[in-house]
């Protein structure tokens, strides 16, 4: 599915009146899909994030991939409105956040053992 600009600022000022940003709410929407088409509606979703930690003090120079993960748990169970899914997961995304130094594929790591 694309969406054209117009239809996306339409999106985004939805997600912005419902206090979450459009990349919460692409992801609320992504989840729910994944929640009613996949084999589980309690699962991580792995993120991508921009991880240039300060390890030296001209890691600013630096060029190279900063790319990690962070594991988002998601639970669309029951019957929950968009906008409380948004905030749902608005929260929870920054949560986890929290937690940045353990990557979304060391979670993965973890559970699988």
């Amino acid at each position: 599915m694309r969406l054209t600009a117009e239809q996306f600022a339409t999106f985004a000022r939805y997600a912005t009146a419902h206090g979450a940003t459009a990349s919460v709410a692409m992801t609320a929407a992504f989840s729910t899909v994944l929640g009613r088409y996949g084999d589980r509606d309690h699962f991580l979703l792995t993120l991508t994030t921009m991880t240039r930690f300060p390890f030296a003090a001209a890691v600013a120079r630096l060029v190279g991939d900063f790319t990690g993960t962070s594991a988002l748990e998601v639970d669309v169970r029951g019957q929950h409105t968009f906008s409380e899914l948004l905030r749902t997961i608005g929260a929870r995304l920054f949560d986890d956040m929290d937690h940045a130094a353990v990557s979304g594929v060391e979670v993965a790591r973890m559970l699988a053992r």
